[in-house]
């Protein structure tokens, strides 16, 4: 059994040759030919071709987390918890010369 073949995407400069791309990525020019299905070594610059490499790590799916499921109460711990309330933590950043209620509310809402 043939081991997996890994490819990268390369976007081909001006002036770019396949064999200097073969020496970047550690590979043949007719592994490339192979893998872009090309009868020539022209290549166009601009457009994007798959380089078979050796040395490449197996591709990897994205991680997902799971949604954490919260207890269906609050612990007795921190229920029993003294908690600070937004005016205490935010007094010093937050002015506190609002005459108008509403206005302070809405203030103390952005943060």
């Amino acid at each position: 059994m043939d081991p997996p073949v890994y490819t990268v995407r390369h976007v081909v400069r001006p002036g770019q040759t396949m064999g200097q791309l073969a020496a970047r990525y550690g590979t043949s020019v007719r592994a490339i030919k192979t893998a872009n299905g090309l009868s020539s070594t022209f290549l166009r610059a601009g457009r994007s071709y798959r380089i078979p490499v050796r040395a490449a790590a197996p591709p990897t799916l994205p991680v997902v987390v799971p949604f954490r499921l919260l207890p269906p109460s609050t612990p007795e711990v921190l229920a029993m918890a003294t908690w600070p309330a937004a005016d205490t933590l935010y007094a010093d950043s937050v002015s506190l010369r609002f005459e108008n209620p509403a206005l302070l509310a809405r203030a103390a809402h952005v943060f």
